[in-house]
């Protein structure tokens, strides 16, 4: 049990520890304007990560159920599944990079 239970609980304390260091350190070496602005901005990005948990949960149930299957395809629709994933992956974070790229202006 301890061996999934400490790398979920790990994920689930890595954001709010991120926001933390994020603060004190804003805090310690900028002014009062990029502290208020570091707030939504956190709140954003955990919300994006949130968003973007889909593909990890979309991607375990796909190859599961795959696996579970015996035919003699499964293989190959294995790495079929992971490269669709990967692909969709790739895309959403370029997107996501474009936006904040472009966007931050």
């Amino acid at each position: 049990v301890l061996r999934f239970a400490l790398p979920a609980l790990g994920s689930s304390l890595a954001s709010p520890l991120l926001s933390a260091i994020d603060t004190a350190v804003v805090g310690r070496c900028a002014s009062s304007v990029e502290l208020a602005a570091l707030g939504p901005a956190s709140t954003l990005f955990d919300s994006l990560g949130l968003i973007f948990a889909f593909l990890q949960v979309a991607s375990i149930n796909k190859l599961a159920g795959l696996a579970r299957d015996g035919a003699p395809r499964a293989e190959e629709e294995r790495r079929e599944a992971v490269g669709e994933f990967a692909a969709l992956a790739l895309a959403l974070g370029l997107a996501l990079m474009l936006l904040l790229l472009f966007g931050a202006r």
